[in-house]
């Protein structure tokens, strides 16, 4: 990306295609472009290196999930809107568990930022979590262009992208199911897929969790993140 920016200055520098203005607007366009896909790479690696880390101390605090996947929501509505894809976030009680809030926004924003993405015009994105006693689930289902099956096994691979003829042109690291992935882990948890072509993808994150759920420590977070929620997007 950096050679072609570079090649698009060198061509404005010397003027290459006259002195009208207007004969340059794709050139700024394109290199428009390369920049947005540099700084996705940066972020996801910076990412990718923050989960890695040794160093990072992780902050377990007791989080509502359906607060993370608002502001998430909320975070990537344009993208979303400029898709003509509507997000829906089923249910609204409380899902508590314990866990860093950088870790769980970071799952949250790869997987709705790629429903969104992979989705065909004017689709729709589900989202949806769950918990039992010892885990809790979060699903995000698009009605997107899917993923063939010999694709599927590798995607949690580092710099490993859906590679089909509706797909090439979606920007993108290959990073994002990657940190994902790692993030899970790091909760003794996994990432499924289901996908059919042409119809959609499903993509479960299974998180373990020791968190205090009794109707107290509900009821105490809820009233500490009042305000948090008040003016998100509504849930359906």
């Amino acid at each position: 990306p950096l050679g072609a920016v570079s090649g698009y200055l060198d061509m404005l520098q010397n003027r290459l295609h006259g002195d009208s203005l207007a004969e340059y607007d794709q050139l700024l366009e394109r290199s428009q472009d390369r920049l947005a896909g540099m700084r996705r790479l940066i972020q996801d690696l910076l990412d990718m290196t923050m989960v890695e880390s040794k160093c990072k101390q992780r902050d377990l605090q007791p989080l509502d999930i359906r607060n993370v996947l608002r502001d998430a929501v909320e975070t990537l509505s344009t993208a979303a809107a400029e898709q003509q894809v509507e997000i829906k976030l089923h249910g609204d009680a409380p899902i508590v568990m314990a866990a860093d809030a950088i870790e769980l926004s970071m799952i949250a924003q790869n997987l709705i930022s790629n429903a969104v993405k992979y989705n065909r015009r004017g689709g729709q994105v589900h989202i949806t979590a769950d918990r039992n006693a010892e885990t809790v689930t979060i699903s995000v289902a698009d009605t997107g262009c899917g993923i063939p099956n010999d694709q599927l096994d590798r995607l949690c691979n580092e710099f490993v992208r859906v590679k089909t003829e509706a797909t090439r042109h979606v920007p993108g690291s290959g990073l994002g199911l990657s940190i994902v992935d790692k993030i899970a882990r790091l909760y003794g948890g996994e990432v499924a897929i289901d996908s059919e072509e042409g119809v959609g993808s499903t993509f479960t994150v299974v998180l373990h969790d020791d968190c205090d759920v009794s109707p107290q420590a509900t009821a105490a977070l809820i009233d500490s993140d009042r305000d948090v929620t008040t003016g998100a997007l509504p849930v359906t």
